[in-house]
């Protein structure tokens, strides 16, 4: 990463995070004022499914099959191609370099009182991508089971929203999807099959209403053990997670329903992965980030929806999850380009960036990733995977990439770097 970049990054995350910062610091005083929430059930002995060795009720852990917290290979080399695919796109769909895509959330009441505090809190970050606009298409009350019916009104206030901005629906490439149903009952797993087969239908409805859309990253629910009210609480909030493993695990198994891939048939979903995991035991610090969920962090009203301090955290994960992703990376950071260094080569010997050349970059980057050999290209003198001189093969590499693809397919010409041939 160019230095001047990574200390502009690190400002911003910093100021950023002094929110959440005074908002633990005065924890105590909001738990004693939460008194409606049921704050002495702090824990539920439930294990995070990216932690789960075992099983739970006879089912596996891990985010993906076979236990595993990473998409097999062939999901995640079709995320970070569709990743690397996004093009500005004017209100008619059309391929414009003065336009944008989207990302969107959609969801019920505690996703877009999160996603409107994740937007606050990117107010004035110069390190998104500028082609990049974010829209809270979240709203109270319309949980997975209503949104699935493309008659829903859920779908004719995201156009309004939309409109409001000055976008329109085919600039939706992207979306944030935190779901859930009311009052469920009937145990596990068949509330949690249930969710699911509503996140299945929510997906192919949201595929409908957004031609353009290539991904959706899909999170659970937070801890609901404060909750006092029948709207959804545990463990119905914690086994949210079963059903969206679920809902992706069937995508990648090739149900024809969530097809993504129209070399496959017809495409009747996004490719979807998971986004932040947010479950986690309550006052139990998750393994890996340390991550709690206090009384704090609910309302007293109910324990079920976030209060300053829980919306600050789910946003903190979202930034965390969208600045990191190499699915995203490439369409939610500004690229960047080092000029003071001999680049290696990134397109064929007339050094004109064409579409095959990109692909072959990017075939070459994906391989270094997997430790594997560079991949040889005949036409070009020079082969290195360090595409932005870095003195290391990352993800930021894409993101070189991404810059390099976004203006040679957008403008439909040749390009050559400005760092040289």
């Amino acid at each position: 990463m160019h230095p001047a970049n990574s200390a502009t990054r690190m400002t911003y995350r910093l100021v950023r995070t002094l929110p959440l910062l005074i908002s633990l610091v005065t924890a105590r005083v909001d738990v004693d004022s939460a008194q409606a929430a049921n704050c002495d059930s702090t824990s539920k002995g439930y294990t995070p499914l990216p932690q789960l060795a075992g099983t739970y009720h006879g089912y596996p852990g891990g985010l993906y099959p076979g236990g595993s917290n990473v998409a097999p290979p062939s999901h995640d080399s079709a995320g970070l191609a569709l990743g690397l695919s996004f093009q500005p796109l004017d209100t008619l769909g059309q391929v414009d370099p003065n336009g944008y895509w989207v990302l969107l959330s959609v969801g019920m009441s505690n996703c877009t009182q999160e996603f409107s505090r994740f937007i606050q809190d990117l107010q004035g970050d110069t390190t998104l991508h500028p082609r990049l606009r974010i829209v809270d298409g979240a709203q109270g009350g319309q949980t997975a089971s209503i949104i699935k019916y493309d008659t829903a009104a859920f779908w004719r206030v995201i156009e309004t929203r939309l409109r409001s901005q000055g976008l329109g629906t085919r600039q939706v490439q992207a979306i944030w999807f935190k779901e859930a149903n009311a009052g469920p009952t009937g145990g596990f797993p068949s509330a949690a099959i249930q969710l699911r087969d509503d996140l299945r239908d929510d997906a192919r409805t949201m595929r409908q209403k957004f031609p353009n859309l290539k991904q959706v990253f899909v999170s659970c629910r937070t801890y609901a053990g404060y909750a006092t009210t029948a709207l959804n609480p545990e463990p119905y909030a914690y086994e949210s997670g079963f059903a969206v493993r679920w809902l992706i695990e069937s995508q990648i198994d090739g149900n024809d329903s969530l097809n993504f891939d129209s070399g496959s048939g017809a495409v009747n979903a996004a490719w979807m992965a998971w986004g932040p995991y947010l479950w986690t035991d309550g006052i139990i610090p998750r393994a890996g980030d340390s991550l709690q969920w206090l009384c704090a962090d609910v309302v007293s009203t109910d324990g079920t929806h976030p209060s300053t301090s829980g919306r600050a955290k789910v946003s903190q994960l979202l930034i965390q999850f969208f600045e990191s992703s190499p699915y995203a990376i490439p369409w939610f950071l500004k690229p960047t380009v080092n000029p003071g260094c001999a680049c290696p080569c990134h397109a064929d010997a007339q050094c004109d960036s064409v579409r095959s050349d990109i692909l072959d970059l990017v075939k070459t980057i994906e391989v270094a990733f997997r430790g594997a050999p560079p991949v040889s290209d005949p036409n070009c003198p020079r082969e290195r995977t360090d595409v932005d001189c870095s003195g290391a093969t990352d993800v930021l590499d894409v993101v070189h990439v991404a810059d390099v693809a976004f203006r040679a397919v957008s403008a439909q010409a040749a390009y050559c770097d400005p760092c040289g041939p």
